[in-house]
């Protein structure tokens, strides 16, 4: 980016900052037609529409400059944008590809969610049971627990509830989800299978 585009840019976010959106879009504008389409151009735009919230527009910008100009951070920022901007299927495949390289627990959450948010529940159990494996934590389990209720996957559910139990049988998180669990899963599925067995033995 050159010194003046520099200046440009300085320019457009005290114009985002104080609300000068109109303004900022037009200096923007003034960029792209001077020919200014490299790698940190499109970014530095991209994150100007985040800042005025507008993730659709963002998300167009921030994809151009990943195309230009590869990178985990900038793979992170789109994966992020089309995340609030409401494009999962979109940000499924880009947090599932940043789970290589920065395998932390909320773009592990963000993957589930998207997979979740696109109803693709054995997808958004394949990303929990990694989760799972690499934290190993009673959070981890709890999440494939409801993840497999969401699926209706009731026996899975159950006997990671089992698991669970012997692995932290002390800790006050398992007891207030299993609280709930069991009443609502573990318990109600017992009664339906006894009650099946009773009414066909009749």
């Amino acid at each position: 980016m050159n010194y003046t585009d520099k200046k440009k840019f300085e320019t457009i976010k005290k114009c985002v900052q104080f609300g000068k959106y109109e303004y900022a879009q037009n200096l923007m504008n003034e960029l792209l037609v001077s020919g200014s389409e490299d790698a940190e151009v499109m970014k530095q735009i991209g994150m100007l529409y985040i800042a005025m919230g507008k993730n659709n527009l963002a998300s167009v910008y921030i994809r151009k400059s990943f195309d230009l100009e590869k990178s985990v951070d900038t793979l992170e920022l789109l994966a992020r944008v089309n995340f609030e901007a409401g494009k999962y299927d979109q940000s499924a495949i880009q947090f599932e590809e940043l789970i290589k390289h920065i395998p932390s627990n909320d773009i592990y959450q963000k993957c589930i969610r998207s997979y979740e948010h696109l109803d693709l529940y054995d997808e958004a159990i394949r990303i929990g049971k990694m989760f799972n494996y690499a934290t190993d934590c009673i959070s981890s389990y709890s999440d494939l627990i409801f993840m497999y209720i969401s699926a209706g996957m009731e026996e899975e559910a159950i006997d990671t509830c089992r698991y669970m139990e012997q692995k932290y049988p002390n800790q006050a998180l398992t007891n207030n989800i299993f609280g709930f669990l069991y009443e609502c899963i573990y318990n109600d599925y017992d009664k339906d299978r006894k009650s099946t067995r009773l009414n066909s033995s009749h």
